[in-house]
């Protein structure tokens, strides 16, 4: 048995465990949810591809936001029916830590140390090569308690090389979508950030669909920039000839002072010459 961990995984995140999970084997995850509305989502699935997706005998979502852990798993193509558990620990802008072990029957889930949850599972535990981490999270390491490694380098590779180092899979464009048709169980009072708990908590059609565009094109914002920019040019002419005539009229306003004053000196001039 030994430890393996991955630190700062980028989201979204494929990462092959270090062998097959038999009882005994626990993963670890030390995480933050750092975004309104924002989960973390969870698979453990028997290959690395998304599209098609692999079976997934074991899928979290945490959501922060209604205090709620949902569990599912996907087989031949198809969703099961998810469970939602109420009263998980983890809130937004808080460490947490996640650990899930398996057993006989199937897992269990400890959060922040808590009494863990058990839960059985039908699919086989061995059949588990892959763990899928996505959603509005960042993770600081992802440890693997307890495994047999399963070498995967060549023979010839010096002994003192490490036997395992995971490293990321490619993740594909889209990953089928998962139709939430489980029981909503409420808890409490309904969370200030007006979260609605019908609104699927996983869609994953949408994780890696087309972004949106950062600039949209509100119709009439192009004409109204135009008419914005000949207004200015227009203020800008009308300032400019407002200065000129009152330069020109400071000119002339000297001009007469001086053509009044050379008047006056010809008419006195002219007195006392009498």
């Amino acid at each position: 048995m030994t430890s393996n961990q991955v630190l700062a995984p980028t989201l979204p995140f494929m990462g092959q465990l270090p062998g097959p999970m038999v009882p005994g084997c626990r993963i670890r995850l030390k995480a933050k949810i750092n975004r309104p509305n924002g989960d973390l989502r969870l698979h453990l699935q028997s290959g690395a591809s998304l599209n098609p997706m692999d079976d997934v005998p074991l899928h979290l979502t945490f959501l922060p936001a209604t205090r709620e852990v949902i569990r599912n798993s996907y087989a031949a193509a198809r969703w099961g029916q998810e469970v939602r558990t109420p009263n998980s620990p983890i809130n937004f802008e808080e460490d947490f830590d996640l650990a899930i072990s398996a057993h006989p029957q199937g897992f269990n889930l400890e959060i922040n140390s808590e009494p863990p949850t058990s839960f059985n599972n039908q699919s086989p535990q061995d059949r588990i090569t892959h763990i899928f981490l996505t959603g509005g999270a960042v993770v600081q390491s992802i440890t693997y308690d307890n495994w047999i490694v399963t070498p995967t380098i060549p023979k010839e590779i010096m002994p003192s090389a490490p036997a395992f180092a995971p490293s990321p899979v490619p993740v594909p464009f889209q990953i089928p979508a998962w139709p939430h048709t489980g029981h909503v169980q409420f808890f409490g009072p309904p969370p200030p950030m007006l979260y609605s708990p019908q609104q699927p908590a996983f869609n994953p059609a949408m994780m890696m669909g087309p972004q949106q565009p950062l600039l949209v094109n509100i119709p009439g914002l192009a004409q109204k920039n135009n008419d914005n920019g000949t207004t200015m040019q227009y203020q800008i002419m009308v300032t400019v000839l407002w200065k000129l005539v009152c330069v020109l009229f400071k000119i002339l306003k000297y001009i007469a002072v001086a053509v009044i004053c050379g008047f006056g000196v010809y008419i006195i001039s002219k007195r006392l010459r009498l």
